[in-house]
């Protein structure tokens, strides 16, 4: 029944597009050699997010999301050199997977993510603080 219900996630959400704000608000600059963490990440199963900026506030280095799944095992999705766009940035996964969000102020990142991992959807919401 698990494995339907995260069949349905992943087909709901591929359908999905996360938005962004856009318009006259505009996130912040990260802080140069940060790492950025959320050792919770808003979801159905335990996980973790780290965004790492390097020496370039442009860029994000490199953003690993980490997963525990049911059966107990750790899956986890990295991306380095990740463009960011007026704070804003957006990378894409695979088919209907993406994680997204922006840098709130020099202390924080806030977003969403849905990937398919651990068998299937992982959805939910982060906010990474250094």
């Amino acid at each position: 029944m698990t494995q339907l219900i995260r069949v349905a996630l992943v087909a709901v959400t591929a359908a999905l597009c996360v938005t962004l704000p856009t318009g006259g608000a505009q996130a912040a600059t990260p802080t140069k050699n940060t790492l950025y963490t959320d050792a919770s990440v808003d979801a159905d199963q335990p996980g973790s997010i780290k965004i790492k900026v390097g020496s370039s506030t442009s860029k994000i280095a490199k953003l690993t999301l980490s997963v525990t799944c049911d059966d107990g095992s750790k899956e986890k999705v990295v991306r380095k050199d990740i463009r960011l766009s007026d704070g804003y940035f957006e990378v894409f996964v695979g088919p209907g997977q993406s994680i997204s969000g922006a840098f709130v102020s020099k202390k924080k990142a806030s977003g969403k993510f849905r990937v398919a991992i651990c068998s299937g959807a992982f959805v939910g919401e982060f906010d990474a603080k250094k």
